[in-house]
């Protein structure tokens, strides 16, 4: 993985890096950790005026979050990217935010 994000890095991709380190986290049970990693990268895409980038990732985070267990923060997550994002594959993943009241 270190390898990939450093081949990333050389490409200039540094809004990526941030984002895998995030998901590993998410995986390796260090929620805190990962919700950190994820505000970098939601921060660094919209220093480049990458909104709907921004955004997936916000939808990432409240996904992780709704898989811990934090339903209430995954909704308002969700719910707080909805004007950015058109009808999309995750628009889907919204969806079943909202349904696991």
């Amino acid at each position: 993985m270190e390898r990939e994000m450093e081949w990333e890095r050389k490409k200039g991709e540094t809004t990526r890096v941030p984002l895998y380190k995030a998901l590993v986290a998410a995986y390796r049970g260090r929620l805190n950790e990962s919700r950190e990693m994820f505000r970098q990268a939601m921060e660094d895409r919209l220093t480049d005026h990458d909104k709907e980038g921004a955004a997936v990732a916000e939808v990432q985070l409240a996904l992780i979050e709704a898989h811990f267990g934090y339903f209430e923060r995954a909704r308002k997550r969700a719910a707080a990217t909805v004007g950015v994002l058109l009808l999309t594959k995750i628009s889907l993943h919204l969806r079943w935010l909202w349904l696991r009241r």
